[in-house]
């Protein structure tokens, strides 16, 4: 029974994302906890995903448009953050939901 408790607990950790929005720009910014030298990859629609130098694991993306286009667009973008940091789609979404202006 302790085994089955672990494996539950180790299903439910999540990524801790930091998310800011800047309203004049329409640019959402969002970072995970780990930080440090990094490079950029543009994605398709102004997506740009950061990813740190010394391992390229993903630390965050930069969405251009985030009001003007993406919340129109959600789920296409729920989709995107939930398959590049592979986290579930629920997850995606409310950290997406913690910027609608």
């Amino acid at each position: 029974m302790a085994k089955l408790y672990i494996k539950f607990l180790l299903l439910v950790i999540m990524i801790d994302f930091r998310v800011k929005y800047d309203g004049r720009a329409d640019v959402l910014y969002i970072s995970t906890e780990r930080n440090g030298p990094s490079y950029a990859r543009e994605g398709r629609d102004g997506v740009i995903w950061r990813y740190l130098e010394s391992d390229d694991s993903l630390v965050g993306v930069t969405i251009m448009d985030f009001d003007c286009y993406w919340k129109g667009n959600l789920a296409d973008l729920v989709g995107q953050v939930s398959s590049h940091f592979h986290v579930e789609k629920q997850h995606a979404r409310a950290t997406l939901e913690l910027a609608q202006v």
